[in-house]
């Protein structure tokens, strides 16, 4: 029996990521006349989130200071010290180091973003039902987009390994504000919804998208 639940997870896990229609999934349970147990299995497996796409591995960033944006809402302090006004940390930042999020560096008394354009986590197709949104657009789909770095500690974060991380820690793609809305146009996304991580964080993305 353990044997046909695995056989059958795998099934279910195929119809899930749309690998194989619902009705070629029961036809391979009947078969097996395992029906009830196959059923359970696969309402679990079709419970999970859209899997991730996953950024081609490339060498780390070296965010070199002509490709970076400047980073809104700091103020300049005494000699090239900056405070970032973001948030509500109103981190200080000295020359060379990085604000609380991990994803804004002072650079020679100028605040830079290093995560325009390079979200690390991307998304299509969850349904807007997921959101805390009421009647907006029901039955749409929406396109996810999340970037490294976060501006909160949570100890319940389930995203941490992207919140948690600097941009060097992860794998990022290259994707500008009009490339994003033109995925999300291309696959008929009504919705770009900024998520996983603390969108705060990326605000010039953000803005621009």
């Amino acid at each position: 029996m353990s044997s046909t639940r695995h056989d059958l997870s795998k099934l279910a896990r195929l119809v899930a990521y749309r690998k194989m229609d619902r009705r070629e999934f029961l036809s391979q349970a009947l078969k097996a006349g395992v029906l009830a147990t196959a059923a359970s299995i696969f309402l679990t497996a079709c419970r999970r989130p859209p899997v991730a796409e996953v950024a081609p591995e490339e060498p780390t960033p070296s965010f070199d200071q002509q490709a970076l944006t400047e980073a809104r809402y700091y103020v300049k302090m005494e000699g090239e010290t900056i405070q970032c006004q973001l948030c509500f940390r109103r981190c200080t930042i000295s020359e060379g180091e990085r604000g609380y999020c991990g994803v804004r560096e002072n650079r020679e008394g100028t605040l830079y973003t290093l995560v325009y354009g390079r979200p690390c986590s991307i998304t299509e197709g969850s349904p807007i039902e997921k959101l805390p949104l009421y009647h907006v657009l029901p039955g749409s789909a929406r396109l996810n987009l999340a970037t490294a770095g976060c501006n909160f500690k949570c100890s319940f974060c389930h995203n941490w390994q992207i919140a948690a991380r600097t941009p060097e820690e992860v794998i990022s793609f290259d994707l500008s504000p009009e490339e994003v809305v033109e995925r999300a146009i291309e696959n008929n996304l009504q919705f770009i919804a900024f998520t996983y991580t603390e969108p705060t964080v990326f605000y010039e993305y953000m803005y621009d998208v």
